[in-house]
C-alpha cells in the first residue's frame, strides 16, 4: 500500500476510535450521574429517618411541639436542635434540587414534610427567633415565602400525632 492510503486508513481508524471513545464516555457519564442522584436521594431519605429516630429516642420532641405553653430550658435546647436538624436537612434537599441531583418528585416529598412543620405555631416561633439564622439567605427567603403562602398554623396535625389512637 502506498503511504497516503495507509495514512487515510489510519485516519479513518483513528476517527472511529474517537467516536467509540466518546460514546463510551457518554455512557459512563450518564451512569455516574444516575449513581450520584441515587446516592443523593438515599442520603436525603436517611436524614429523614434520623429525624424520626430522634423523636423516638426523645418523646419530649413531639410532645412539646403543639401548644404555646412555656417549655423548660432543656426542652428548648432539644427542640431547637431537632428543628435545626430538620431545616438543615430540607435545605440540603433544596440545594440538591437546585443542582439537579434530585428530581422534582423527591423535592415535593421534602416540601410536604416542611408543610407539616409549617402547621406548628412552635416551629414558626422558632423559625422567626432562631431558625432563619441557621440557613443560607436564599433558603431563608424561600422558607419565609412558604410561611407567607401557608395558612395560619393550627397545630392540628401535631395534636393528631399525639392522639391518633383515640376513637374520636
Amino acid at each position: 500500500m502506498e503511504r497516503s492510503k495507509l495514512a487515510d486508513l489510519s485516519e479513518i481508524v483513528s476517527s472511529i476510535a474517537i467516536v467509540i471513545t466518546l460514546i463510551y464516555l457518554i455512557i459512563e457519564i450518564n451512569q455516574n450521574t444516575d449513581a450520584i442522584r441515587t446516592q443523593t436521594a438515599q442520603s436525603i431519605l436517611q436524614a429523614g429517618q434520623s429525624e424520626l429516630a430522634m423523636m423516638v429516642e426523645n418523646p419530649d420532641i413531639p410532645l412539646s411541639i403543639p401548644g404555646t405553653k412555656a417549655l423548660t430550658p432543656e426542652q428548648n435546647v432539644v427542640l431547637d436542635a431537632y428543628f435545626a436538624s430538620h431545616i438543615r436537612n430540607r435545605e440540603f434537599a433544596w440545594l440538591q434540587l437546585k443542582n439537579d441531583t434530585i428530581d422534582v418528585k423527591n423535592w415535593e416529598s421534602e416540601l410536604m414534610i416542611m408543610g407539616v412543620w409549617l402547621d406548628s405555631h412552635r416551629f414558626r416561633i422558632w423559625w422567626n427567633k432562631l431558625g432563619r439564622y441557621y440557613s443560607r439567605e436564599e433558603f431563608t427567603k424561600f422558607v419565609d415565602q412558604l410561611i407567607d403562602d401557608a395558612p395560619p398554623a393550627t397545630d392540628e396535625l401535631w395534636s393528631t400525632v399525639l392522639s391518633w389512637t383515640s376513637e374520636e
